[in-house]
């Protein structure tokens, strides 16, 4: 008997090394199949469950543990009848011991956790390594040789503990605070020594000057299968060693697998990457290693050639092809919703990638429509059957006497169908079959019974050559699909009959179209065309014995209309109408206009053209020039609704002329007229002093004001005056004063159209080239009846000076020197500058701005904000104080609340974004000047960090050679890399103009942990422009930018500039 034989291990137990999380796998064999066996883990029997799977397949015997954790470390052991053999299952890839803190003094010790320690709340500072000498590194917590120490449970990221040794900070870590560039330190003291500890910055693991680790980690990757992948790291050495592994197994390069090593940078690239590359990758440096994922994803499903409709007779094969993507993917036919398989009716073939349906035999009643479907991916065609002919009357030979007249029948099934009459084997005439009530029959002179075909024999007269080839018995032959029938024919005179009804012809201009009147006459008529009842040119006119055309070859929008057609001959006449459109491109846009100039671009505008041409606008095309040049250059394309449209391809400082082209079917129209030349540029900004001066004597009112102080690098052309009546936010224009070159005082302006009694506020806006400034400060309200004289601010008058020693200053008004023994006039003289100061009597003026602006508290929802009042009220008691808060994505400061204390809690915020807020003191007169605003907020609740480590606003570093700007050829490649510091990690933005980047077909961005690049590949001279890195954090934001010039060949010549390839 074979159970009488002792069992034996072929193959025994092994221990098992797996990552945590893996699926780990005992496997053995023995010498026969046992009676009885069983698994054990340490004591404990295991079955079948979640964790455990054992398998049993005659001499083979398996133990599966799923998703291994380090609660699974142990013996495993197989007993079989009285044999019996082990394994341990190890993690590998864990540290012995964690210390984690819990507050600010305590330390737990925890049983062997992972690397990466997976506390309670990430932001612990974890202490990884084993306790030196006095705690020796193992894997089972009991071998310890250390006292009164008891095991420490960690599950689910939960810590339950029984009793444990409790290490303190005698003296913990305290935040510090120094000045840029100093060294700043930390330090603790533990109430143990010899405990190695490890620091962590913002969760980043800090580490000694001259270690090796990874400063950027792989990331998780995603391929489309035969595609090319790439997994790259970096290292803090520049001439380390790595090894690349694969599910823990070493790779080597290959044809498929390449390493490279640029500086730091390590990179791992499979060229066709297929499903077989899935796994996790692992690239270790000795001391430091770092994984990721790679994924293989199946390329998308489509049809990279479609199905198309299919027309057979009857009884004919008809097939259906396709081509799909990949030659692994398998189709599905339709038809009416049921699936199609191979049979005597249909023959399904695969061929590579070719998909076919054949259908043999095709009947009428396989027409219809047919779908082809990979997924959810699918395409469609029609099938058309048409009927095979058939003869249902044929002709009947027939005997006549000489100057009998003859009529021959024939009828077959298909309406429509070809006939050709022969004599002989000699053509006669051809026809098409037509309906007459529920029969097919064939009669192309008469209009009663069927096939009929008249002949009067004679040798008298003939009327034509073609009568005298008819004189005698003519036998013709119907040939259509070896059906063969014999007849006699002769035709009949008749008047012409037109064979449609009024037909509509639709064209484009300049388009070559034929318009056709199909007729029937005997003997062949001729037309006459005719054109608001004036006959056309008989040149463009071509009539045949069947039908008479008109043929424009560049028809016009004049042409358009309705024609009349008469077609006659001697026996009579019939009359056509045709109606003609002619679609033209459409007339030019109106009222084209540029504003909102910056820097970074402009808008245009305009309003749309009298005429669409006769066919809706589709788009408008903007088109631009360089004012030093003659050429257009279309610049954006907008859709028909839109009716204007922001430009940021420009260069900054030059100036460009602008005009607009509306499209419609027929295509371009005429372009607009030019626009005035705008210099791209910012306007005039927010650092002016205008201070106006108002009096009143009735109305209308008086306005002046000082010019602002920098004019934005372009002379002023103007000022705009607006009012507001009070309690309303609608600004009126009321009117524009225009300034004069030679203008040596002050601008003022009377507003007139004023309510009396009314009360308004008022304000001016500076106009240069670029475009119009930000409002002044706003005065008012102001009663419109109330005469009085408003300065806000002391009259200053400065005059720079130089001589040494420092020269004496006298000031003069007409004749009479001004000296401080009037308590109005302040005199100032340094080495520099010599200043007069006159102070206003009994006048009011505004506030100054208010002082010691701060921010009290922010979160998600609100901001508090304080501040103290201001050094002078400008002569009125203060009103109040105005909060302004401004969205970093908006440029100007909305108008805001007014409180009457000095703090404020601003609401209303949304939580993530980042804002800026300033305040303004109010009296009688208006607004004072903003306070300094605040660093742009962001709206989010303070997180308080149980160890507070220090942080470090962004800093960007660009490559020396950008610095001076990039100029390079013409479809080249372009990078644009730039270092990002920063803790936390900034958020990197990348803008070209004010217009952000994102990733296509030709820009590339590349944005990891301290490290940021945009590609451009296959440049163009749009792609000319400055690129901005915004780089943001909690502590702060940074930005660089980099001047791009991409010219082309002509360009390259003249300028002698190098091309460049970074």
């Amino acid at each position: 008997m074979p159970h009488s034989l002792p069992i034996s291990f072929i193959t025994p137990l092994a221990d098992v090394h797996v990552y945590e999380k893996d699926e780990a796998k005992f496997e053995l064999e023995i010498s026969r199949e046992p009676k009885s066996f069983r698994w054990l883990k340490g004591t404990q029997e295991l079955s079948n469950n979640d964790k455990f799977e054992i398998q049993a397949d005659g001499k083979q015997h398996t133990l599966v543990v799923k998703a291994a954790r380090y609660e699974d470390e142990a013996k495993y052991m197989f007993e079989a009848e009285d044999k019996r053999t082990s394994g341990k299952l190890i993690i590998k890839g864990k540290m012995s011991w964690c210390l984690c803190i819990l507050s600010h003094r305590n330390i737990i010790i925890w049983t062997p956790v992972t690397e990466e320690c997976e506390c309670l709340l990430k932001l612990w500072l974890c202490l990884l390594k084993a306790l030196g000498k006095h705690l020796q590194t193992s894997t089972q917590p009991h071998n310890h040789n250390l006292p009164n120490w008891n095991n420490i449970v960690f599950t689910s990221c939960k810590c339950n503990f029984l009793s444990g040794i409790r290490l303190e900070f005698i003296k913990p870590i305290k935040d510090v605070t120094v000045k840029e560039r100093e060294t700043a330190e930390f330090s603790v003291e533990l109430s143990h020594d010899k405990i190695p500890v490890v620091w962590y910055r913002n969760e980043v693991r800090l580490h000694p000057k001259g270690d090796l680790y990874f400063t950027v980690k792989l990331q998780n990757y995603t391929a489309v299968e035969k595609d090319e992948a790439i997994l790259s790291c970096e290292l803090s050495k520049a001439a380390a060693e790595v090894k690349w592994f694969k599910d823990g197994n070493e790779i080597f390069a290959s044809r498929n697998v390449l390493f490279q090593s640029d500086g730091r940078k390590r990179m791992l690239i499979i060229k066709k990457s297929a499903k077989k590359d899935r796994g996790a990758y692992t690239c270790n440096c000795g001391t430091d290693k770092t994984t990721a994922e790679l994924n293989i994803e199946e390329p998308p499903v489509e049809f990279t050639k479609p199905l198309q409709d299919q027309t057979v007779v009857e009884g004919h094969r008809a097939e259906f092809t396709c081509i799909v993507s990949k030659e692994t993917f398998s189709v599905k036919w339709m038809k009416d919703g049921n699936e199609l398989e191979s049979g005597d009716k249909y023959e399904l073939v695969s061929d590579g990638k070719k998909r076919s349906l054949v259908i043999k035999a095709s009947e009428l009643k396989d027409e219809g429509g047919y779908v082809v479907v990979i997924g959810e991916t699918r395409a469609s065609a029609d099938l058309t059957v048409s009927a095979k002919l058939k003869v249902i009357t044929p002709l009947r030979d027939t005997e006549v006497k000489e100057g009998q007249e003859v009529v021959l029948n024939c009828e077959v099934n298909i309406d429509g169908a070809k006939a050709k009459w022969l004599k002989n084997e000699e053509t006669l005439w051809q026809v098409s079959i037509r309906v007459i009530g529920e029969r097919l029959i064939n009669n192309p002179f008469v209009s009663t019974g069927l096939l009929n075909f008249k002949y009067f024999y004679t040798h008298k007269s003939f009327h034509s050559v073609q009568e005298q080839v008819l004189q005698q018995l003519l036998v013709a032959t119907l040939k259509r699909e070896k059906d063969v029938q014999f007849l006699n024919l002769c035709p009949l005179p008749a008047v012409p009959q037109i064979k449609t009804t009024d037909q509509s012809y639709v064209t484009d201009a300049g388009k070559p179209i034929v318009l056709a009147v199909p007729y029937s006459a005997y003997p062949q008529a001729e037309a006459d065309w005719l054109y608001d009842n004036q006959s056309v040119s008989k040149d463009n006119i071509y009539t045949s014995a069947e039908r008479t055309e008109y043929r424009l070859k560049d028809p016009k929008k004049s042409d358009q209309g309705r024609y009349k057609i008469v077609i006659k001959n001697k026996h009579g006449q019939g009359e056509a109408f045709i109606n003609l459109d002619v679609i033209d491109v459409p007339e030019a846009p109106l009222n084209v206009d540029v504003g909102n100039v910056t820097k970074f671009g402009c808008t245009v505008s305009w309003d749309p053209p009298v005429s669409d041409g006769g066919s809706p606008i589709t788009s408008y095309i903007v088109e631009l020039r360089d004012r030093t040049s003659v050429k257009w250059s279309p610049v954006q394309v907008t859709k028909a609704g839109e009716l204007s449209a922001i430009i940021n391809d420009v260069i900054e400082n030059k100036e460009y002329i602008f005009r607009v082209k509306a499209e419609n079917k027929a295509g371009e129209g005429k372009p607009s007229a030019a626009s005035r030349p705008v210099k791209i540029m910012d306007p005039i900004g927010e650092d002016w002093t205008v201070n106006y001066v108002y009096y009143k004597i009735s109305i209308p009112v008086s306005l002046t004001w000082e010019t602002p102080l920098k004019n934005g690098g372009s002379i002023i052309t103007g000022y705009i005056i607006e009012r507001c009546e009070e309690g309303t936010n609608k600004w009126l224009r009321s009117q524009i004063c225009v300034q004069l070159l030679f203008l040596t005082s002050l601008p003022v302006f009377q507003v007139s159209g004023l309510k009396y009694g009314t009360k308004y506020n008022y304000r001016v806006f500076a106009e240069n080239a670029a475009g119009v400034s930000e409002p002044s400060n706003v005065i008012g309200p102001l009663l419109a009846d109330d005469p009085h004289l408003i300065v806000p601010q002391p009259l200053t008058i400065r005059v720079p000076i130089t001589g040494y020693p420092t020269p004496v200053a006298k000031w003069t008004f007409g004749e009479k020197e001004l000296t401080t023994a009037d308590e109005r006039v302040s005199l100032m003289t340094k080495s520099t500058f010599t200043e007069l100061m006159i102070t206003p009597i009994n006048v009011i003026a505004a506030p100054s701005a208010p002082k010691d602006f701060k921010v009290l508290e922010v979160t998600r929802q609100h901001v508090h904000l304080s501040w103290e009042a201001p050094e002078h009220d400008g002569g009125s008691p203060l009103t109040g104080y105005q909060v302004e808060k401004r969205d970093v994505s908006r440029k100007t400061w909305p108008c805001g609340d007014t409180v009457p204390e000095l703090k404020c809690q601003v609401t209303g915020l949304i939580e993530g974004e980042w804002y800026a807020y300033r305040v303004r003191a109010l009296n009688r007169l208006g607004a004072s000047r903003p306070c300094k605003p605040t660093d742009e907020i962001q709206a989010v609740d303070p997180i308080v960090f149980i160890v507070i480590l220090s942080s470090e606003a962004p800093e960007i570093q660009l490559d020396a050679k950008l610095l001076a700007g990039l100029t390079a050829k013409a479809g080249s490649k372009i990078e644009l890399p730039a270092e990002v510091k920063g803790k936390p990690e900034p958020r990197v933005k990348w803008t070209k103009a004010d217009l952000v980047l994102k990733p296509d077909d030709r820009v590339s961005i590349d944005t990891k942990p301290g490290h940021s690049t945009v590609t451009v590949a296959k440049t163009k001279r749009d792609d000319s422009s400055t690129y901005i890195i915004e780089a943001t954090n909690s502590s702060g934001r940074a930005t660089a930018t980099v001047d791009v010039n991409i010219l082309g060949e002509k360009s390259l010549q003249s300028r002698n500039v190098m091309s460049i390839s970074v």
